[in-house]
């Protein structure tokens, strides 16, 4: 019933997977210390022409965003997943611009915490 036709399906059914996951995260959350590391992901198989430093910088990056608060990381994976401004904001719940400024100061964010200086 909450659903409105001024916004594409998918962007509600998004919002509702994202809703969903964040919620079975603090659950998760309260009952173990941390999350499984992401290293299974990022392993190395026969053939792989992909070089170990980028395979290295990309860990490094999903390590740092895993330690962003989850709505900054869904932010940032929405971004990744190749959604625009406008469907990042109404998914979730911000203005466009709100999007663009918090990406931004996300992006900021990420180098100090990769390289402090």
């Amino acid at each position: 019933p909450n659903y409105r036709p001024e916004f594409k399906l998918s962007t509600w059914m998004y919002r509702i997977a994202l809703n969903v996951t964040i919620t079975a995260y603090r659950k998760q959350s309260r009952r173990r210390e941390a999350p499984p590391p992401e290293e299974h992901f990022f392993r190395r198989r026969p053939g792989d022409e992909e070089d170990t430093v980028a395979v290295e910088q990309r860990l490094l990056l999903y390590t740092t965003i895993r330690r962003l608060p989850p709505a900054d990381r869904s932010l940032l994976l929405l971004h990744f997943d190749g959604h625009d401004y406008t469907s990042i904001s109404a998914i979730m719940g911000i203005s466009a611009s709100n999007v663009g400024t918090r990406l931004t100061r996300l992006r900021l964010r990420l180098a100090q915490m990769i390289s402090p200086k």
